[in-house]
């Protein structure tokens, strides 16, 4: 899915389910805040949300694949 895309970064992350009160789509963006995520020169990494999908594992779950695509 990232290669698709031409990701330089790329990272799954998994949310709760809100069960329709907010539902994630390719549109939005997201940053971390944790100071792993943090570009070279510190400042926070803005995401785009590239697959959003529910986590057939944990239905109480949606995973989400982030990629920073510019």
């Amino acid at each position: 899915m990232l290669n698709v895309n031409e990701a330089k970064y790329g990272v799954t992350i998994k949310i709760r389910d809100t069960f329709g009160e907010f539902d994630p789509t390719t549109k939005d963006t997201v940053v971390i805040d944790d100071r792993r995520y943090l570009d070279a020169t510190g400042q926070p990494i803005v995401w785009d949300v590239i697959q959003v999908a529910p986590d057939l594992e944990n239905n109480a779950f949606v995973k989400i694949v982030l990629g920073v695509t510019k």
